[in-house]
Formats: structure tokens, C-alpha cells, sequence
């Protein structure tokens, strides 16, 4: 596991595309209407592109990142592997969002605790914590790799429509085939990586 940040364009490139593809991808798929007008509503709300940008990375990527994925996680993959800890941070990540249910003009008081919206947001932070986990240790980008994907993901579900429930699941759908995605790429390294070692 990687103690620092690799320098490289892979990571923050693969980060952004990894956070942006599943919200972006199910409402082209979806064939949701007016996406330009709803994100050029979104970005003029918050002030400006610049003004959207910095209400992502501070709502949520910049205050959880550095505990979850830069505290937390490492402490974790010292002692356990990569399911365990997805399931450990995936868990507390969602109790951790549980009073945002309750505080009025969050995201996630408008889709209710008790709900669909609600178990499909809960359900979603499994597969995209280890998607995380692929950028920030499988790639090394570390922290910085999990500050972007989270921000991607967040101002992609902020620019597209509200999406229907058809929408919701297929979005699930396309986090978790992302996670599998990570996954069967990580296995097959570390596999090849195994392969070199015992050929020496």
C-alpha cells in the first residue's frame, strides 16, 4: 500500500471519470431531458462554475475525505483486506449521513430516510467506497485521489435532472459494475504481480 501520493496523471484522470460516469451515464441513458438547462441552473445557484466547484469540494470531498481515506482506511488495510474495510467505511460512511436526513435543504432530507431514494443512497456508498479505495490505494493517488472522485461524483448527481426511480436504480447498478469493474483489474495485478515473483 502506497504511504504517499504517486505522482502520476492516471489517478486524478481515473478518479474523475470513475465519479462521473455512473450519475452522467444513467441520465444519457435514461434519456432525461433539459441536463444543460438543470446544470446551468445548478452552477448559477451556487455563483458561477467556480462557485459550484468550491461548494462541492467543501461540502463533503475536503471535511469527510481526510478522515475517512486518509485516517481511517490505512489504519484498516494494516489488519484486514479490502472487502472488510469497504464494508467498515461503507457502513460508518452512511451512519455518518444519517442526521443530514433531518436537516432541512440537504440533499438528503429531499430523498427521505425511509424511502427508496434513501436505501438506494445507503446501498451506493458500498460500491463507490471501494471504488475510492481502487483510486486512492490501487492507483496511489491516496487522499487527493479520494477528494476527487467524491467531489465528481457529488457535482455530477448536483448537475443532471432528478432522476426517476428506473433512474436510481440503474445508477446503483452502474456504481456497482464500476466497483466489480476496479476490482476484476485489481485482482487480475496483483495476480500478474504474484506470477513475476514466483518466476524468479
Amino acid at each position: 500500500m502506497p504511504k504517499s501520493v504517486t505522482r502520476s496523471w492516471v489517478w486524478p484522470v481515473v478518479a474523475v471519470v470513475l465519479g462521473c460516469a455512473p450519475p452522467v451515464l444513467t441520465a444519457l441513458l435514461m434519456g432525461v431531458d433539459g441536463i444543460p438547462q438543470h446544470a446551468s441552473s445548478v452552477i448559477a445557484g451556487a455563483g458561477g462554475p467556480l462557485g459550484a466547484l468550491a461548494y462541492t469540494l467543501i461540502a463533503g470531498p475536503l471535511s469527510e475525505e481526510f478522515g475517512w481515506r486518509g485516517y481511517v482506511q490505512p489504519r484498516l488495510r494494516r489488519y484486514y483486506g479490502r472487502i472488510v474495510v469497504t464494508v467498515v467505511i461503507g457502513a460508518a460512511w452512511g451512519l455518518w449521513h444519517v442526521p443530514l436526513f433531518f436537516l432541512d435543504g440537504t440533499g438528503q432530507h429531499d430523498k427521505g430516510l425511509v424511502s427508496q431514494q434513501g436505501l438506494l443512497f445507503f446501498l451506493g456508498l458500498f460500491p463507490l467506497t471501494y471504488t475510492i479505495l481502487f483510486v486512492s490505494e490501487r492507483l496511489g493517488g491516496g487522499v487527493w485521489a479520494a477528494v476527487l472522485l467524491h467531489a465528481a461524483w457529488n457535482l455530477s448527481e448536483q448537475l443532471v435532472p432528478p432522476l426517476s426511480s428506473t433512474g436510481l436504480w440503474l445508477e446503483f447498478f452502474l456504481i456497482t459494475l464500476t466497483a466489480v469493474t476496479v476490482g476484476l483489474i485489481w485482482r487480475r495485478g496483483v495476480a500478474e504481480r504474484e506470477d513475476e515473483v514466483s518466476s524468479r
